[in-house]
Order: C-alpha cells, then sequence, then structure tokens
C-alpha cells in the first residue's frame, strides 16, 4: 500500500518506511500482550474487592460490569497492530481511541473509581452495632 505509506517505489529506499511500518505494528502487538496481561489481574483484583464491599448486589453488578468492560480494551491494540499495514498509524488513531480506547477504558476508570470511593466510605464509617 504504498500510497498510504508513503513509499516510493524502489526497495532501496523504502527499506527504512517498510522496518517502521513494521515496527509500528510489533508495538501494537506488545502493547496488547502488556494490557491483557495488566488489565487481567486488575480486573480480578478488583472485582473480588467489589465483591466483598458492604453495598447492595445491585450496586456490587453494576461496578462488577464496568470493571469486566474494561477487558474489551485491549482488543484495541489487536485490531490496530492487524489494520497499521493496511490503513497505517495516523489514519487508526481516532476511531481506535473513540470505538475501543475511550468507551472501554473509561468504564474500567469509572469502576475502579467508584470501587476506591466506596471502600474509602466504608473505611470512614463507624461500625454496626452487634445489636
Amino acid at each position: 500500500r504504498p500510497e498510504i505509506h508513503g513509499f516510493a517505489g524502489t526497495e532501496v529506499i523504502d527499506q527504512g518506511r517498510i522496518a517502521e511500518v513494521a515496527d509500528q505494528a510489533n508495538t501494537a502487538l506488545r502493547l496488547l500482550h502488556t494490557h491483557t496481561i495488566g488489565l487481567g489481574v486488575l480486573i480480578l483484583l478488583t472485582t473480588l474487592i467489589i465483591a466483598n464491599l458492604p453495598i447492595s448486589h445491585r450496586l456490587q453488578s453494576v461496578l462488577c460490569a464496568l470493571v469486566s468492560l474494561g477487558a474489551v480494551y485491549p482488543i484495541g491494540w489487536a485490531v490496530m497492530a492487524w489494520l497499521i499495514p493496511i490503513t497505517g498509524v495516523e489514519a487508526l488513531r481516532n476511531p481506535m481511541e473513540w470505538f475501543f480506547f475511550v468507551p472501554f477504558g473509561g468504564s474500567l476508570i469509572v469502576g475502579l473509581l467508584a470501587a476506591v470511593i466506596l471502600l474509602c466510605v466504608g473505611w470512614l464509617r463507624p461500625p454496626r452495632s452487634a445489636s
């Protein structure tokens, strides 16, 4: 796809640009791997904390759903790695942000913040009497 990646048409000249496009796709794959492992652990620990908060079951379900939606976030890196050779990085930035990173990353952040706030409120509240 020389028109997208700005190739000159000569292999000797384009070798650096070809390596750059391959490196961009490889970077997206590394970010997929890193985010998948890190977010998996974060989601597991956060949902365990949420399940043990003294809040209603409905609120626990909503918070767990918000946090669990964050698991879709790394798929954006996989799609980006797949599409970089076809469309280039610049054409993918906005669609990937608005289809994957903002909604699913935002969902994870909102769920995490709500869990932390409810956890702090639970710690600051005086204990219930045993009567």
